[in-house]
């Protein structure tokens, strides 16, 4: 598999789990040192998709990848809220889910 393929996938994944770290900030008050740690994780992992994304840019359409980047972030993070978070989603969210993958396959094709 390319490398820029490979650091598309990495900057999905960084982005799902600075969010995911953002939102385990969530559940400690501000004088708790937890509270802090995770949400610079999440800064610093939301600092280095930055990054990548600046280097994708150079060989992607910006058409392209952040359509991708963003659905792709999207269906990753539902399904990270719903394994450790206990989130639900209605039909009608799974149904936007599914029609968002199937998005990702029609830009990519």
């Amino acid at each position: 598999m390319d490398l820029k393929y490979l650091l598309i996938f990495l900057a999905i994944m960084l982005t799902a789990i600075a969010q995911v770290s953002i939102k385990k900030g969530t559940f400690y008050t501000l004088q708790q040192k937890e509270f802090y740690i995770f949400i610079s994780i999440g800064a610093v992992l939301y600092i280095g998709t930055f990054f990548l994304q600046v280097y994708l840019l150079r060989y992607f359409d910006v058409s392209k990848l952040t359509p991708i980047l963003t659905i792709a972030s999207m269906l990753l993070i539902v399904v990270f809220g719903m394994i450790l978070f206990g989130e639900s989603i209605s039909l009608k969210q799974g149904a936007g889910i599914f029609i968002g993958a199937i998005s990702i396959y029609l830009i990519l094709s």
